[in-house]
């Protein structure tokens, strides 16, 4: 989804009561993706997952580094997903803190 640079296709994996530290809700991550593909027109995102943990049946909590090429911006989000109608959905996602 995210290689044909369309939000709606991203954002199709995230919940309705989405909700992050920026305060954007699943509407404004939207429009933040939109804008960021127009302004970024050629991209590529690499993506390493340092853990998951599945604490309880249908919660998903993961830690994962996103690297944004070609500037080389790093970035460490913890990120929430819970499993909705049979698929898993971000539900949240935060700026790591460092330790």
């Amino acid at each position: 989804p995210a290689e044909a640079r369309d939000a709606s296709d991203v954002v199709e994996h995230v919940a309705s009561g989405y909700a992050d530290s920026r305060g954007f809700d699943k509407a404004q991550l939207q429009s933040f993706l939109r804008g960021y593909f127009l302004a970024n027109p050629k991209i590529e995102v690499l993506i390493d997952i340092e853990s998951l943990d599945l604490p309880v049946p249908g919660l998903a909590q993961a830690r994962i580094d996103v690297t944004v090429l070609p500037a080389g911006d790093r970035t460490t989000l913890d990120v929430e997903l819970r499993q909705q109608d049979g698929a898993w959905r971000v539900v949240r996602t935060d700026r790591a803190r460092e330790p």
